[in-house]
């Protein structure tokens, strides 16, 4: 158990920050919401072939390697389409997500994927 949550709830869809820290109380990045909807996907063997070339995006670099292949197929799903800052649209991986960005994401998650199994 770390920090009240029983981290067998959780196998397979967070895997923690590293270091054997689970931080459930920080705030969660752009990338990390996108790791936890594919790692969520995987074991509910729900759609996840379909990947975008990211390459496009300015900051396609910052991405962790760890959250490459999620970040590409949230873009590839329609999930995250990127932040407008000027004229450039950027995927912003390291930015925490905004209440509305989780309820965009959760809600493009639940019409692109979840719907096309119904």
């Amino acid at each position: 158990e770390l920090c009240g949550i029983d981290s067998k709830e959780y196998t397979g869809y967070a895997s923690g920050m590293g270091g054997g820290r689970f931080c459930p109380n920080d705030p969660v990045t752009r990338e990390q919401l996108a790791q936890f909807l594919y790692n969520y996907s995987q074991k509910k063997g729900y759609p996840t072939e379909h990947f975008a070339d990211i390459s496009g995006y300015p900051d396609a670099g910052k991405v962790s390697n760890y959250a490459k292949d999620a970040v590409r197929w949230a873009v590839g799903n329609g999930l995250i389409s990127g932040i407008k800052s000027g004229d450039t649209v950027l995927l912003s991986p390291k930015t925490g997500a905004t209440r509305a960005q989780v309820a965009q994401i959760t809600l493009k998650y639940l019409q692109n994927i979840i719907g096309s199994l119904i």
